[in-house]
């Protein structure tokens, strides 16, 4: 009798559905590791707790446990895995570099005892060093890389305006990330962008593959909306190769009619920084449903990013809204050419003339198009594809 081959994948993001189901479709009897979920009923509990915070009822609610039928699951069940994103913050907002440590090393230990000696371990950046350097080490590894390797967000950046900056945070796990990329038979990123930068710091290309997040639209809502000439919108994190402080600087620059709307979980001191400028709005966290009716309403959505993908350019797209957005951002790779402009490098007055030329193109344009639907069909197709090719050492 022929024993199938194991598969694990171990994660600590919402989206690991498309991958299940590949290494399922592959042939591999699964294991998936996940962070901790809850059931719908639960979350509805937490929020209508009125002692628990808006910020972990939110969190909560990004964390509701998938509907469809699973494999053998493990979870993270501590409190400090729970609210990881709010353990591993300093009481300022900032990065606390020892909790995110502990915390992923404790995940990364519980990992390795799963997979230990299967045929293939894929799985997200941190949690595979151990099993990757343990007794019995999978025989085959797959490093999904979330962003652009991590030596491209530390490098030292002139910034924009008065941002509160004071370096590149390092992340914790260099060492971890390092050994990873180094011993594991294959990297997966989300874009051309993050290969490269993987390619140009030595990997081999053959040894990066780009296989994209799944993404369906939600519905479209911006025929319901008024959408503003003058009025821009910047969804994501604080942290500064997000580009926010380029997003900021620029509509201040412009002045009148101009005004910013800010979205995002933001450290305290950028708070306070945002709420000394004229011309910029921060609404804090929004749902999907507020974030569609964000990105419906304005001109085009500023993303001087740097990172692999961005879900915020999609979405926005999703809402026939244009983007503006660096070289350097993952997820154009994904728009049609006329859903966004590019612009290059994080100069304030390169990005005023581009805002300021697009509104006044914009009169005449008209509403944009919806993005290309990346299908979950499509990627589970191409990691059956990167899992065979694997597995046959083609």
């Amino acid at each position: 009798m022929t024993v199938q081959a194991r598969g694990v994948h171990a994660t600590n993001v919402f989206h690991y559905q498309h991958v299940l189901k590949a290494l399922i479709q592959s042939g591999y009897n699964t294991t998936v590791v996940t962070r901790h979920e809850f059931s719908e009923s639960t979350v509805a509990r937490i929020k209508a707790n009125r002692f628990i915070f808006d910020q972990v009822a939110s969190l909560a609610e990004r964390r509701v446990a998938p509907t469809v039928s699973q494999p053998a699951t493990h979870r993270f069940n501590s409190v400090a895995a729970l609210l990881h994103p709010l353990a591993a913050r300093s009481p300022i907002g900032r990065v606390n570099s020892v909790g995110v440590r502990a915390i992923a090393l404790r995940e990364a230990a519980r990992c390795e005892k799963i997979a230990r000696g299967v045929e293939l371990y894929h799985f997200i950046e941190g949690l595979g060093g151990k099993a990757l350097k343990g007794d019995s080490p999978p025989l085959r590894t797959i490093c999904e890389r979330r962003n652009v390797h991590y030596k491209a967000l530390e490098v030292a950046i002139d910034i924009a305006g008065d941002y509160p900056f004071d370096g590149p945070e390092r992340n914790p796990l260099t060492d971890v990330f390092d050994e990873e990329y180094d011993a594991s038979t294959h990297i997966l990123v989300y874009s051309d962008v993050a290969r490269q930068s993987f390619v140009g710091r030595g990997h081999k290309q053959e040894a990066v593959s780009r296989i994209p997040l799944p993404f369906n639209p939600r519905v479209d809502i911006s025929s319901q909306m008024e959408r503003g000439q003058f009025l821009y919108c910047y969804v994501g994190r604080s942290d500064a190769y997000k580009g926010i402080d380029v997003a900021v600087e620029t509509v201040e620059r412009l002045g009148p009619p101009f005004r910013l709307v800010v979205a995002g979980p933001m450290a305290r001191d950028v708070r306070a920084w945002l709420a000394s400028k004229k011309r910029v709005e921060y609404r804090g966290i929004l749902n999907a449903r507020e974030l569609d009716a964000l990105y419906a309403s304005s001109a085009a959505l500023l993303m001087p990013s740097i990172e692999s993908f961005g879900l915020a350019v999609l979405e926005a797209a999703a809402q026939r809204t244009h983007v503006i957005c660096r070289e350097t951002t993952g997820a154009k790779e994904y728009l049609r050419a006329s859903q966004f402009t590019e612009v290059e490098g994080r100069s304030a007055d390169i990005w005023a003339d581009a805002i300021e030329g697009f509104s006044q193109k914009r009169v005449h344009t008209g509403v944009g198009e919806r993005p290309i639907i990346i299908s979950e069909g499509e990627v589970v197709d191409a990691l059956c594809d990167l899992y065979d090719a694997i597995s046959t050492g083609s």
